[in-house]
């Protein structure tokens, strides 16, 4: 009977846990549609939209030949009332780029109070074999869910590029912090 009790009281837990991974999910599945709507959007950030950075490279390899790197950033407007300066913070960076012929795109979408890590969403075309997608789903700097699963191990690979991109972004926006 003791067994029986313990099954069921760690279902309803699991279940339970479930449930707020789901929520959560929810939540930033919301977040990221307006953050989207927002950066296509052709409001000024004096207008509730948001301020673009982007960044072009491009370079020329033996063996792998011409690689672009194409970084943008979709950055928060907010005006700092002590010092009277307009300040940005990265909201949302987007990254495409190739290798030889293999073509990759990355989003990182970051919490709009906290600018932690939320969301990031990969995309590698490689040949002609069909896109590879894989979104990956953070809170308070963790991994909650990842689709497919079978990416999950590669969660804190991208939680540490996506902090060496806000740290670029950050130091693009405002140069004075660093």
């Amino acid at each position: 009977m003791r067994k029986l009790i313990l099954f069921f009281a760690v279902m309803v837990s699991v279940t339970a846990m479930a449930q707020n991974v789901e929520q959560q999910v929810q939540k930033i599945r919301k977040v990221y549609q307006e953050v989207k709507a927002r950066a296509a959007s052709d409001l000024s950030p004096y207008e509730g939209g948001m301020g673009i950075v982007t960044v072009k490279g491009k370079a020329n390899y033996c063996a792998t030949g011409p690689q672009d790197n194409d970084i943008t950033i979709y950055a928060e407007h907010h005006q700092d009332m002590d010092d009277y300066f307009n300040t940005y913070d990265a909201v949302l960076i987007t990254q495409s780029f190739n290798i030889a012929a293999r073509k990759y795109y990355r989003e990182y979408l970051y919490d709009i109070k906290t600018f932690k890590l939320i969301f990031s969403l990969q995309n590698d075309e490689c040949n002609s074999d069909a896109p590879i997608v894989k979104r990956f789903y953070f809170s308070n700097g963790k991994l909650i869910k990842a689709d497919p699963k079978s990416a999950k191990g590669e969660g804190a690979k991208v939680l540490e590029h996506a902090k060496n991109m806000k740290k670029m972004a950050d130091m693009l926006l405002d140069g004075s912090k660093y």
